[in-house]
């Protein structure tokens, strides 16, 4: 009779084979949720510019019927401006889709938190509080200050959309270095959450969307991670946790 194989001669399947049904349906779940946001963001880049688009068209039709050259000008002038602030989306988009380099030096998170709650509190009249344990990081200053800038600017114009609020910044260096961003401002809902970190689903008037997309992007550029939860009418809570 022939001999049976030996179990420690047959061939091993390797957990790792990208063929096996489980990785296939992987590579299918991350393709489709790929996808799914470049739809997300490809609906928000088409309402934002259409919208704008009409509201040109409507200021040149203005233009065209106007009785007299005051009427003509005003409309124009209009347009322009739409223009220019359309111009200015477009600006804002590229700069988030850039490639980004990382000048990486020693950070001490205070004094910069600390600059910039002052001055974003001065400009919107929202109480901004910001304070903490001393924490020195490794990071790019100048990238870092766009991210915070857009996370404590979000929180007190939702403060001020609100009417009444205030707005806490703690730095704590343990069990790792984190930045917590607190308001009690309109608030969200939380399943909202990860279609306001995709570009141009912002659900402020006025607002492109991309202030939270490009936090989230250099907060990940530097080796770190971003969550935002809260609840509508309550306001929201960001924490962004940074490497040693």
């Amino acid at each position: 009779m022939p001999k049976r194989a030996s179990s420690a001669s047959r061939p091993c399947r390797s957990s790792t084979n990208p063929n096996t049904p489980v990785r296939q349906l992987e590579t299918r779940l991350r393709e489709s949720q790929t996808l799914a946001e470049l739809g997300e963001i490809s609906a928000g880049i088409a309402h934002e510019f259409r919208n704008s688009l009409s509201t040109i068209l409507g200021y040149l039709k203005l233009a065209r019927r106007a009785q007299n050259a005051e009427a003509t000008i005003d409309a124009i002038t209009k347009a322009e401006k739409e223009a220019g602030e359309l111009a200015g989306a477009v600006a804002a988009l590229l700069t988030f889709a850039r490639p980004l380099q990382l000048d990486s030096r020693t950070v001490a998170l205070g004094p910069f938190l600390d600059a910039l709650s002052s001055r974003i509190g001065a400009e919107t009249g929202v109480e901004i509080r910001c304070g903490g344990d001393d924490v020195t990081i490794p990071g790019d200053a100048a990238l870092l200050a766009r991210a915070f800038e857009n996370l404590i600017r979000n929180a007190a114009e939702s403060v001020r959309a609100k009417g009444t609020g205030s707005v806490d910044v703690r730095i704590a260096a343990e069990p790792q270095p984190s930045v917590t961003i607190i308001d009690d401002g309109t608030g969200l809902d939380t399943s909202d959450v990860p279609r306001l970190f995709l570009p141009f689903q912002s659900d402020r008037p006025g607002g492109y969307g991309l202030g939270l997309p490009l936090a989230r992007k250099i907060v990940l550029l530097h080796g770190g991670s971003i969550d935002l939860t809260g609840a509508i009418g309550r306001g929201a809570m960001v924490i962004v946790t940074l490497p040693f």
